[in-house]
Order: structure tokens, then C-alpha cells, then sequence
């Protein structure tokens, strides 16, 4: 008997990825990684070769403890290229990743509410998640000068923003624009109060501005 089987899991499909013409064309590859973890004197990857397209369906079988999960974190950035070889991803790349021992992170978040969870997350505009990658790591070169390049872009997208109104609506958006402001400052110091206890009741000096 033959039909149709409803597949357990469906991925959405992310669309194309910007520079990559063909599904055949390599999007990440290992090229003769060997990797070992500090505190151990064995090589628990030795020599991998990985090359995968857009049209990969790749599933890691084997033993604890052959390295699955290793060279999983070695793929997303988990962990720091190999003792030897090459990683390598295409700089477009979006990778998502569920880690095996997930539970962690969901227990880290139980008791905020989905605004507050974004807000934590995306604090200053940046991925706090991602943020945890060795890979993404960034350094003091690049922490100093992420703040002024986040105003410049803030003031960049004002300028665009009050342009595109003013040829939209050059009469009418200052008045949306003050209805909006009058919302947003409603119960303003009540919502305050509610992050701040939520977020930093464990604090004995917050500065706010």
C-alpha cells in the first residue's frame, strides 16, 4: 500500500540567499578539521571534511561522545574553529540552532513576560543570544566603536523617516506624531516600575536617564 505520509517536521522555507545563484553551490564547508577540547588529550574530531549546499539534508548518526555535537557548535559558531583546518560559512548565511540540552535557556526565561523577554534579548539592538557565539564574540575595538555607529544609524533613520513624512504627509504627520508621543507616555512611570522590578530587583544603584 503506498500514499501520502504527512512528514513529522516541516521547515519553512527561507527563501534565497543573497549571492548564491544554485542550490549545489557550497554555503559552509570543514575542510580537514581536527579539533580537541582544552582539558583533554584525545582529538575528538580528526580530519573532517563537511561540504554542504542549500540543497543539503544532512542527520548526524553515531555513539556518545563521537563528536556529533561538537561539530554541530563548530558549524554555527559555538565554538572556536579547529585545532587545525579551515570553517568556513558564507558571509550571507543565517543559521539557526537547537541545541540538544535546550531546556537551559527556557528555564532562563520562565518567568518574563514575552515583552520583557524581548526586551532582555534585544537589548541595545543586539541578539544577546547570539551574542554568546565564541564566533560573534566582539572585540574591545569593536565594543567602543559600536555605540557611536548605533547613534549615526538612529540618526540616519530619523532623518530618512521625518523626509518620507514630510513628502507623505507634510501636514498631518506632527499630529500623529504627538497622538503617538501622548500614548506612549501614558502610565509611563507605571510600566517603568514594572521592568525595573522584573529586571533589576536585585540591583542597589539604578541610574536612569
Amino acid at each position: 500500500m503506498t500514499g501520502y505520509v504527512e512528514p513529522l517536521i516541516r521547515f519553512p522555507d527561507p527563501g534565497t540567499l543573497d549571492g548564491v545563484k544554485s542550490r549545489l553551490k557550497p554555503i559552509m564547508k570543514l575542510t580537514n578539521v581536527t579539533f580537541r577540547y582544552d582539558a583533554s588529550d584525545r582529538d575528538v574530531l580528526k580530519s573532517v571534511n563537511v561540504r554542504m549546499s542549500l540543497s543539503s539534508r544532512v542527520a548526524l548518526i553515531g555513539p556518545n561522545g563521537a563528536g556529533k555535537t561538537t561539530l554541530l557548535k563548530l558549524l554555527v559558531g559555538d565554538l572556536e574553529k579547529g585545532t587545525s583546518g579551515e570553517v568556513w560559512k558564507h558571509h550571507n548565511l543565517r543559521v539557526a540552532y537547537i541545541a540538544q540540552h535546550s531546556m537551559h535557556h527556557l528555564e532562563e526565561n520562565l518567568s518574563k513576560s514575552p515583552i520583557t523577554y524581548i526586551q532582555d534579548r534585544f537589548f541595545q539592538g543586539r541578539d544577546r543570544e547570539l551574542s554568546k557565539m565564541v564566533t560573534m564574540a566582539l572585540t574591545e575595538e569593536e565594543e567602543a566603536m559600536s555605540v557611536p555607529l548605533q547613534v549615526v544609524c538612529l540618526a540616519a533613520f530619523d532623518a530618512v523617516l521625518v523626509r518620507l513624512l514630510n513628502a507623505l504627509a507634510p501636514y498631518t504627520w506632527q499630529g500623529l506624531r504627538g497622538s503617538l508621543c501622548a500614548a506612549l507616555n501614558r502610565n509611563k512611570d507605571g510600566r517603568v516600575a514594572a521592568i525595573l522590578a522584573a529586571q533589576y530587583a536585585a540591583a542597589d544603584i539604578v541610574f536612569l536617564q
